[in-house]
């Protein structure tokens, strides 16, 4: 769901976090054929990851997801495609990424799915 940086093909990473991390996290947007990943904390609805085929409007499917009414959204992943809205909160800079012969593609920030790391 990005134009930066993204991964693509991570569905074995992805089903090792659902079995020992997320198992009560997927919700399944049957019109769309996608599947979210979230948790809530407190007031803050975490969306960790979305598997889609084609982009939607993730707002429609939020009451779906949330167990109560969140006043903030944090995403594990770039949401640009999917919401635009979205601004930087604060920037992580302990988890460190190399990539060998990737040249800058954007200097706007970006979140590598978190889903998507091992």
């Amino acid at each position: 769901m990005t134009r930066r940086v993204g991964a693509r093909d991570y569905g074995s990473i992805v089903l090792w976090y659902w079995c020992n991390l997320y198992p009560d996290g997927l919700r399944y947007a049957q019109e769309q054929d996608a599947i979210v990943i979230a948790e809530q904390r407190d007031d803050v609805l975490l969306i960790r990851d979305v598997l889609a085929p084609e982009q939607f409007e993730l707002g429609t499917f939020l009451p779906r997801i949330a167990s109560r009414p969140a006043s903030e959204l944090e995403f594990g992943f770039t949401p640009e495609r999917i919401w635009p809205a979205a601004t930087l909160h604060r920037q992580e800079t302990e988890n460190a990424m190399f990539v060998r012969g990737m040249q800058a593609r954007s200097a706007l920030p970006f979140k590598f799915p978190m889903l998507a790391q091992t």
